[in-house]
């Protein structure tokens, strides 16, 4: 009996390609395959809203600035600031001595000059002449400038106390009124000048006036020091003084009187 013919084996098959582990990327260049339905998609930023955990931020901490290395550019430039300060301030106090030392050189001409005049219109010297001179020396002394300040009203705005001194002592008024009713304590407190105040008010001036504007000096004062000085200020010795102002006014009223009255029977 022949021999059977030897049969041919099958090709195996081919084993199937294992399926894409769940979560696993695509390969470059493959679109991921849509999650399945309800399964959230990963991703990679947080969304809207989500309060970040417990103990971390986002912010950083500002970052402290740098320390100032002092050099020495900087020590050269505080001395070279220091000096001009110190020229400037030295030449503006020279041109304030100049200004003051002309302006009472000024006065002292001009009462030089009422003196000459009378004297060459022959005033004479006795109790009547001296009436009339004194009058021609108020005049000059409480003339007005166009703001109706008085001589006395505009150094207590300058803060010239020894042309203050000089100008009560001639029998200023300390209490003038000028521009908008305001009188030299008003304006010196105003400018800030302490000394000038304190002067006025040794003098007679009066705080207790208002202005125009319906302020007294104390309530306009520039600096503290000054207000302080009103609201301590013992108006009992403005009284005084006022009433001591009076009684001069009145003497030179007196004195006008009798000068006029030897006129006449002359």
């Amino acid at each position: 009996m022949p021999p059977k013919k030897p049969v041919a084996a099958k090709p195996a098959a081919k084993p199937a390609p294992a399926r894409q582990a769940a979560g696993k990327a695509p390969a470059a260049g493959k679109a991921a395959p849509p999650g399945k339905k309800g399964t959230p998609a990963p991703t990679a930023t947080a969304k809207k809203g989500t309060v970040p955990a417990k103990g971390k931020s986002n912010v950083q901490a500002p970052s402290k600035p740098k320390e100032k290395v002092w050099t020495k550019e900087d020590d050269a430039a505080r001395t070279i600031q220091t000096k001009v300060r110190q020229h400037l301030a030295k030449k503006k106090l020279k041109e304030l001595k100049k200004k003051k030392e002309e302006y009472e050189e000024l006065m002292l001409n001009l009462e030089k000059e009422v003196k000459e005049l009378d004297d060459k219109n022959g005033v004479p010297t006795d109790t009547v002449g001296r009436a009339l001179r004194n009058k021609h020396l108020m005049a000059l002394i409480e003339c007005e400038d166009a703001n109706e300040n008085t001589v006395l009203s505009e150094a207590a705005s300058g803060g010239h106390c020894d042309t203050i001194k000089m100008l009560l002592e001639k029998g200023g008024d300390p209490n003038s009124k000028g521009q908008f009713g305001r009188t030299p304590l008003y304006r010196a407190a105003f400018a800030g000048h302490l000394e000038a105040c304190e002067l006025l008010l040794q003098n007679g001036a009066d705080p207790r006036i208002y202005a125009n504007d319906g302020q007294t000096p104390e309530q306009i004062a520039s600096i503290p020091a000054i207000q302080t000085m009103l609201q301590e200020w013992d108006v009992s010795q403005t009284e005084n003084l006022l009433t001591k102002l009076d009684n001069a006014k009145k003497q030179r009223v007196e004195e006008e009187k009798k000068r006029r009255e030897a006129e006449e029977k002359k």
